[in-house]
């Protein structure tokens, strides 16, 4: 790692009842490793009615997405002229594996942050994939519920 500190967040991605979302990805590069120094979620409501609490699933951890993906601009955080070569990627359809590496159960009323400790920080090996999915747990406000993705990553 060269230690380029860079971040990405996503655009709002649209919860279906109990039905998982994949709304960020990172794909290493192929010569070298990444560190995810950490990763959230924040939900906000389409039109603004009283969201219910239902839990939300949240995994992290290693992938493959297939299908559905867009484009996203990590930016830099740290000074420096190196160029990123980490794939950014959010809003994926379709997963053929996952191995989930952190868990959480989250109330969409809230947001929820996870800042990993210097020296336990997830390490994603050159050309594997970093993949967030979110699960809803059931109903979602009837006006529709949105999830944002940040991730922090050193590569």
């Amino acid at each position: 790692m060269a230690g380029i500190i860079a971040s990405a967040i996503t655009a709002p991605l649209a919860l279906s009842v109990s039905t998982a979302v994949y709304p960020l990805n990172l794909t290493a590069p192929a010569n070298q490793r990444i560190k995810i120094l950490r990763w959230s979620v924040m939900f906000d409501e389409e039109t603004g009615d009283a969201t219910p609490a239902i839990p939300i699933t949240v995994d992290v951890g290693k992938g493959t997405l297939v299908t559905g993906t867009s484009a996203l601009t990590a930016n830099k955080v740290s000074a420096g002229t190196e160029t990123l070569q980490t794939t950014v990627l959010q809003n994926g359809t379709g997963i053929t594996t996952f191995s989930a590496l952190d868990s959480s159960i989250v109330n969409p009323q809230t947001s929820y942050e996870v800042i990993f400790p210097m020296g336990q920080e997830l390490i994603i090996q050159g050309g594997e994939e970093f993949v967030m999915r979110v699960t809803p747990g059931g109903v979602i406000s009837t006006n529709g519920l949105n999830v944002k993705a940040k991730v922090w990553f050193e590569e």
